[in-house]
């Protein structure tokens, strides 16, 4: 099935008149089904990607009608085609409940329009990233539920750690993607949670409910302990690039080792997630065992000024007995808990059932 040509200045038109088409679609109608939606991937002044889709959420159908690529020298090859993908991916998964995606073109010899489509056949990107990454297509005009999940998981980049931990607690996969790529937990929270939880596919699916008293406390404590942590590395690195390089490894339920590749900077961290002073002098207690030449941090949240004695001498001894810099949350406890339960509405929010037919 021969490809379309088309220049860019055709695709920005093409673009243009699905807008238009759209902004006459929207008149009077509250749901966006059945129509076409514009999106758009770029840097600076250079679109790497540019994509029209719609779905039918009934039907569980997702259709894309143009999805064009252009790599540029300063970005890694094949950026714009794996933006748009993850785009895609995570559209149709929130939309429909599956990964199954219908390109959408003219019949061979007939013009293609607004209606019809652009792609008769899965775009030339696509098929060369995805051979790239050997992952074979059954379909030549359509990526199927099961092969849409193969893609994503591939375009997810979380660790073998944490697929080996979701094959062992019965985790779906497919959710821990979702989130990470809708940013409400990171790569090494996700991991922090498949690794230390009770319940974390009850977290993932926002199940973890305050009536259910033991194991919503057990975990609460781990999901502050990571949020407090999130906060302290964005303050201390500023910058996509100062981030992108900073690896965090969950080596316990409140600590971690941190690796600031560029900077060669590595500290290990212990969060204090609770102002109960026998569950303080137990995170203290983990600090005893800190025997590294590296920097060691304690991070406690900011309400500490209203602690007991009891609860502050516990803190003071362990920083001089072991040596450790601490830092003070930007938030209280009151403020941390608020932001989770944010991040839970979010997930839950993304919560999607199995598909109802196989491919």
């Amino acid at each position: 099935m021969k490809h379309i040509d088309l220049t860019n200045a055709e695709i920005l038109q093409i673009a243009k008149n699905y807008s238009d088409n759209v902004a006459a679609s929207k008149r009077g109608q509250k749901s966006k089904d059945g129509i076409w939606q514009v999106r758009r991937f770029a840097q600076k002044d250079w679109i790497l990607n540019i994509r029209v889709y719609r779905y039918f959420r009934r039907r569980q159908t997702f259709e894309v009608a143009l999805f064009r690529s252009r790599d540029h020298e300063d970005y890694i090859k094949y950026s714009g085609v794996v933006g748009g993908l993850i785009f895609l991916l995570s559209e149709a998964y929130n939309q429909t409940g599956r990964m199954a995606i219908d390109f959408l073109g003219p019949p061979e010899g007939e013009n293609a329009s607004l209606e019809s489509g652009y792609e008769r056949s899965i775009p030339q990107c696509v098929t060369e990233y995805l051979d790239v990454k050997g992952i074979l297509i059954s379909n030549r005009c359509r990526i199927s539920d099961a092969e849409g999940r193969r893609i994503y998981i591939e375009l997810s980049g979380l660790n073998e750690d944490i697929h080996k931990i979701t094959s062992q607690r019965e985790i779906d996969m497919i959710q821990l993607c979702f989130v990470s790529q809708r940013s409400i937990w990171t790569p090494w929270q996700i991991h922090s949670i498949c690794k230390y939880a009770y319940a974390p596919e009850k977290i993932f699916l926002a199940s973890v409910l305050p009536e259910h008293r033991l194991h919503f406390i057990a975990d609460l404590y781990l999901l502050r302990a990571i949020y407090m942590l999130e906060l302290l590395v964005n303050s201390e690195y500023r910058g996509e690039d100062e981030l992108s390089n900073v690896l965090i490894e969950p080596i316990g339920q409140c600590q971690f080792n941190v690796l600031n590749k560029i900077k060669d900077d590595q500290f290990v961290v212990t969060v204090i997630p609770t102002g109960y002073a026998p569950q303080i002098a137990d995170y203290v207690g983990i600090t005893n065992s800190l025997n590294n030449r590296n920097r060691n941090i304690m991070v406690f949240p900011k309400d500490h000024d209203s602690w007991s004695y009891e609860q502050r001498n516990m803190i003071v001894e362990a920083v001089e007995r072991n040596d450790l810099e601490t830092k003070v949350s930007i938030d209280r406890i009151s403020d941390v808990d608020h932001a989770i339960t944010n991040k839970l509405k979010q997930s839950a929010s993304s919560k999607k059932p199995p598909p109802i037919k196989a491919d």
